[in-house]
């Protein structure tokens, strides 16, 4: 049981940052040093955040530390991520990915219905509210920590105050499990087939030229793209929450921003209102992503892993 005696120690959003940065140099320090996490593909991000919440897990337990963070960071690093893959799709690439795309996207839908099925079904079988189980169903598995943050409210409407917990537990175990057995088997399934990368032929030489002259990341291109990844949000964010209210059927900001940010591109792409430099947005999406991993297992949590 935890008591009054257990030390609290908050940590703000500039210490939390350092304390990510620092996890993700000790993570990549550790895939250097022992090659297994290297051959099997697990990512550098997972690697500091499952140790570091299994360390502040038993901290918490045993009454010896617990840490508060100041997620605003993380918040701000997902919804960003999800604008800048929205800024580097359009339809026009939807449209290339032509068949394959299809039925990956059939596989991902019947995969939705089935975890749904799973976990309302086990919740008859443990004696689970079918609702609170719905949270460690597609809303966590494939969702992530912002589809069940994003729906937790609505289940907890109803009177069941443990739906966020449950939910962030469940993606949280969803991302460790997803990233130590997707690395592996992927590589598994790349050797087995002799899988080879394919790609059109491309003139380096050209390509390096036209990059270099075209697609510069200039702090002009950095201020413009941030302007417009905000600007994405600030209209998606609140267009979201109006039509949840309005239709009663909950949808995600962060994903409703990054649909918004696929019509922009193909808005843009199609009759140019504003340059954007590609790799500018490459490198905003890479700074989120690892900041967004890193992070993703926060005080929250923490404290819900004794649930996985």
């Amino acid at each position: 049981m935890v008591t009054d005696e257990l030390l609290t120690i908050k940590l703000d959003m500039i210490t939390f940052t350092a304390l990510g940065a620092l996890l993700l140099i000790a993570s990549n320090v550790i895939i250097k040093k022992f090659p297994f996490f290297m051959k099997y593909s697990i990512p550098s991000p997972v690697i500091g955040g499952f140790m570091f919440s299994i360390v502040m897990w038993l901290a918490y337990q045993f009454n010896i530390v617990e840490l508060n963070f100041d997620n605003t960071l993380y918040d701000l690093s997902m919804y960003v991520f999800f604008v800048t893959i929205g800024l580097m799709t359009g339809v026009k690439l939807l449209v290339s990915g032509g068949k394959i795309l299809l039925i990956y996207m059939v596989i991902c839908w019947g995969l939705a219905f089935m975890q749904n099925g799973v976990s309302i079904g086990l919740s008859y079988v443990l004696d689970i509210e079918p609702l609170v189980a719905m949270m460690a169903g597609q809303a966590s598995m494939q969702g992530g920590h912002g589809m069940a943050a994003s729906l937790a409210p609505l289940i907890e409407s109803f009177g069941h105050d443990q739906a966020l917990n449950v939910g962030l537990a469940a993606s949280t175990f969803g991302l460790i499990a997803g990233s130590i057995l997707g690395g592996p088997v992927g590589n598994w399934l790349i050797q087995r087939n002799k899988l080879k990368i394919e790609t059109d032929h491309v003139d380096l030489e050209n390509l390096a030229e036209s990059n270099s002259k075209e697609d510069k990341i200039t702090a002009q291109q950095c201020i413009i793209t941030g302007a417009i990844i905000l600007s994405i949000l600030a209209i998606g964010m609140p267009t979201a929450k109006w039509i949840s209210t309005a239709t009663g059927f909950t949808i995600p900001g962060h994903i409703f921003s990054l649909f918004v940010g696929v019509v922009f591109h193909s808005i843009n792409e199609r009759k140019p209102i504003i340059k954007i430099s590609r790799n500018t947005v490459v490198l905003i999406s890479t700074l989120s992503s690892i900041t967004r991993n890193v992070f993703s297992d926060g005080n929250d949590e923490i404290k819900t892993l004794g649930i996985i």
